[in-house]
């Protein structure tokens, strides 16, 4: 099978309808969760049982700070996830 890289917004579940379902495999396989500071803290305790931070990120125009973003290291995911990708 080739393994190539995912991204999907959970935020936006309808927009992925169209893909089959997700592979075991894939779904099983450690993965980096990006998460704006502006949703607060625990989004990816709802998904995964492991979570990581291993950094932040940050959206920048010139010196001015537009947004910041906590990036996560997460495998071993929860039923939730599922439901959010619409039982992908």
């Amino acid at each position: 099978m080739d393994r190539q890289p995912l991204l999907w917004g959970t935020n936006e579940a309808p927009r992925w309808t169209f893909l089959p379902p997700l592979d075991d495999g894939i779904a099983s396989s450690p993965a980096l969760m990006v998460v704006t500071t502006s949703m607060g803290s625990g989004i990816p305790e709802r998904y995964f049982a492991q979570v990581e931070m291993v950094g932040e990120a940050r959206r920048m125009a010139g010196e001015e700070e537009l947004e910041r973003f906590f990036v996560y290291r997460v495998s071993e995911p929860l039923p939730a996830l599922r439901d959010v990708l619409g039982h992908r």
